[in-house]
């Protein structure tokens, strides 16, 4: 009778062990795990230091060109190269500079700050996804931490099997195949921890890869699963999708690229105006003074041949903004469907949860005290109980199998949305 009291104490643990909740925070984990990855992932980085490049060109291209001075000879005779034999001998120094028009300096500016946008979209993409390895990563360590806590519990319970069998043996009342046979069970839990523990290595590897550090830093998993603070319904998440998506952003930033390459190519049909100074310092004669020459001149281009240069860019920069407003349509319609895509397979997954928790696995428990009880008193025999104890494990595995998938649903919805993305 004690020893029967024993093994309901261990299947009570054992059962709350799997029952307990695994969709809440654990303390404040991810703004501190996510603060350090914002800092120390080399991609993010690398990316982050892309935009503040990009940054310092769209002010530099309103500039002008620099201008080219020139300085020579003209018109020295060859005979003697005399200086002062011919009228138009002089020494010149010039200078010259070229004026695009304003409206093409503005579309080049434009067009760099579009590349600008376009590189903080890819840095919200990167972070995105960075985000999202890094809590899967998590989520999966903490899986297996509650997974080798559940099979603990399991180990225990055998103990007590085998040593119920080995009761029963020495009793005359039971068989020695019901020893051995209980703890080969026992073998193939100590093969799922070493796979665990395989597993647990990996995913601490992950981890310091993401978060650049060292291999002797020691990762401390939370204990739990997270779940984000917003509601998870589909027209609150596409609300937060058209901010913060990259995704989205991305198909912006090239809808935007388009228009400004077509504002640029209908500039370029504007004159580029050029002006020109040159001094002439001519030698005086030996009975004569001469004065020195003084040149300016202005010129801009002509676009004559515009209908088969300028007008072909513009026709084919049109076609292209209608192109990148279709994908970019196109990329919202898809966004969309992902979000909704991921709401139904969370709400399957707690639906799914929530049959473990309220149905199966209360029901497996029962099922098991029963044929506890039964094989005390020689009413089961041991493989029926045996058989219930697996059918529990694997539905307590099933379970936190399930929470992870959803946990893992919610690191993919939040780089769908990408507010991860969004630095602080």
């Amino acid at each position: 009778m004690r020893n029967r009291k024993h093994i309901s104490v261990i299947i009570f643990s054992f059962v709350m062990v799997a029952l307990a909740p695994g969709a809440r925070a654990d303390g404040n984990w991810w703004p501190s795990l996510r603060a350090e990855l914002l800092e120390q992932n080399q991609g993010i980085a690398a990316a982050r230091k892309k935009v503040e490049a990009l940054s310092h060109i769209p002010e530099s291209k309103m500039a002008l060109a620099d201008p080219v001075v020139t300085a020579g000879l003209m018109s020295v005779p060859v005979d003697t190269f005399a200086m002062d034999k011919a009228d138009m001998t002089q020494k010149i120094v010039g200078v010259r500079q070229d004026v695009p028009a304003g409206s093409m300096r503005s579309a080049q500016a434009t067009l760099a700050r579009v590349d600008v946008l376009e590189a903080q979209a890819m840095f919200s993409k990167d972070v995105a996804t960075a985000a999202m390895e890094l809590k899967m990563a998590v989520n999966e360590i903490v899986f297996i931490n509650r997974a080798l806590s559940i099979l603990n519990e399991t180990d225990m319970l055998l103990d007590n099997f085998v040593r119920t069998s080995m009761a029963k043996y020495s009793s005359g009342k039971g068989i020695q195949a019901n020893v051995i046979q209980a703890q080969l069970e026992k073998s193939k839990l100590v093969r799922k921890r070493l796979k665990f523990d395989e597993q647990l290595e990996l995913g601490r590897v992950r981890i310091n890869r993401l978060l650049n550090r060292g291999e002797e830093k020691a990762f401390l998993a939370p204990k739990e699963y997270i779940t984000p603070a917003y509601p998870v319904d589909t027209s609150s998440l596409w609300k937060m999708a058209q901010s913060y998506s990259p995704m989205l952003l991305m198909a912006r930033a090239r809808v935007k690229k388009a228009e400004a390459s077509l504002e640029a190519a209908r500039a370029s049909t504007a004159p580029m105006w050029m002006f020109s100074a040159t001094y002439g310092q001519r030698d005086d004669k030996q009975d004569m003074a001469r004065p020195d020459f003084i040149s300016v001149t202005a010129g801009f281009t002509i676009p004559l041949y515009k209908s088969r240069k300028q007008e072909m860019v513009i026709a084919g920069a049109s076609v292209a903004v209608t192109g990148q407003a279709d994908a970019a349509r196109d990329t919202a319609r898809e966004v969309q469907a992902r979000i909704a895509s991921a709401v139904t397979s969370l709400e399957q997954e707690a639906r799914l949860i929530d049959l473990y928790q309220t149905g199966l696995i209360p029901q497996a428990t029962l099922a098991l005290e029963s044929a506890m009880s039964s094989y005390q008193l020689d009413k089961a025999d041991f493989l029926t109980l045996l058989s219930n104890q697996i059918n529990l494990l694997d539905m307590q595995m099933e379970l936190e199998s399930a929470r992870m998938r959803k946990a893992n649903l919610y690191a993919k919805l939040d780089a769908q949305i990408g507010t991860d993305g969004v630095e602080e």
